[in-house]
């Protein structure tokens, strides 16, 4: 039995891992998640069109792999008052596997249609990332640099 869980962690971080994989080709690749606050309004209308559709693409991709390969619904962790006991209760997740969703969680807050839901996301990745270094775990960098991302959708 032991095993078994053991394996299904590991698929979970490999999940996490290729999401933010395909994310990161999305940003990488001009489109979406860098452009949005970068563009200019001049930009014509086919050209902001596709980055819409990046952005749609982004979350679409996000949301149902964590749903059908995790069975996490992001919008019931987002609206759990404790996102990080719904996560290690509820799924099983491993303290390691915390600082990758909270990054999905922040690309997902980027291409996030409004404020609204930029902020609740965004809420939801700072939790984590605060959970992390509250229960002490390793220092990271990237989660520092999160964290600083992170400010912009929580204090406009």
């Amino acid at each position: 039995m032991g095993d078994y869980i053991l394996r299904e962690i590991d698929r979970i971080g490999e999940l996490l891992r290729a999401l933010l994989d395909r994310a990161g080709a999305l940003r990488h690749a001009g489109s979406g998640l860098q452009l949005r606050e970068t563009t200019p309004d001049s930009l014509p209308d086919t050209a902001a069109g596709r980055i819409r559709d990046a952005e749609a693409g982004l979350r679409d991709t996000i949301r149902n792999g964590l749903r059908t390969e995790a069975g996490i619904d992001i919008d019931a962790l987002a609206a759990s008052p404790d996102p990080v006991r719904h996560l290690t209760d509820r799924h099983g997740l491993a303290e390691e596997h915390l600082e990758l969703l909270a990054e999905l969680l922040f690309d997902l807050a980027a291409a996030a249609p409004d404020r609204a839901e930029q902020r609740r996301l965004a809420r939801t990745a700072d939790a984590l990332c605060r959970h992390l270094d509250a229960c002490g775990a390793p220092a990271s960098f990237g989660r520092y640099l999160l964290l600083q991302k992170l400010e912009q959708y929580l204090n406009p």
